[in-house]
């Protein structure tokens, strides 16, 4: 952490079937305070993400370059989200930034009382998809409803708290 109580490096281990990497992330802050840039790099050195932030008035651009170099190749990739005036996440939009095509779409809907009622996605190549938020009538309980496109059930999730 550095002297503000801001996190600024971060490590993390992963032992999947095949061994044990360490994963270490460092991290930057603007002058208020927000984050600017990580950096994650990997034992192995094979792929590294460099992700910078530009904040506006209810919008925030998360920049990504990747490196991989086993294959000897980068991407370029940007996400753009915007905030409702409560602070809520009001939609994400992903762009290849080497074609500057847009590849994924992310929208928000929530009640007057700004809870969560819908979230739908799209990206290039895949089935939309939409989830629905609501209480379970009959326990009380939260529960997320998602489907592919055309109403078609994909999964119930519902939540129990102890």
């Amino acid at each position: 952490y550095n002297a503000a109580g801001k996190l600024i490096q971060d490590s993390t281990y992963h032992t999947p079937n095949y061994g044990t990497y360490t994963y270490l992330t460092n991290y930057t802050y603007d002058g208020l305070g927000r984050l600017s840039s990580s950096l994650d790099l990997n034992d192995t050195r094979d792929t590294t993400n460099y992700t910078t932030y530009q904040y506006a008035a209810n919008t925030v651009e998360k920049s990504i370059m990747t490196i991989d170099y086993a294959v000897g190749f980068r991407t370029y990739s940007k996400i753009v989200t915007d905030y409702t005036t409560s602070g809520k996440i009001l939609s994400e939009k992903g762009y290849n930034t080497q074609t500057g095509q847009l590849v994924s779409q992310t929208y928000y809907t929530y009640d007057f009382g700004d809870h969560l009622l819908n979230k739908r996605t799209s990206s290039t190549g895949n089935p939309s998809t939409e989830e629905r938020y609501f209480n379970d009538n009959e326990s009380g309980r939260p529960e997320k409803v998602e489907y592919y496109s055309a109403d078609q059930l994909r999964y119930t999730v519902t939540y129990y708290y102890e």
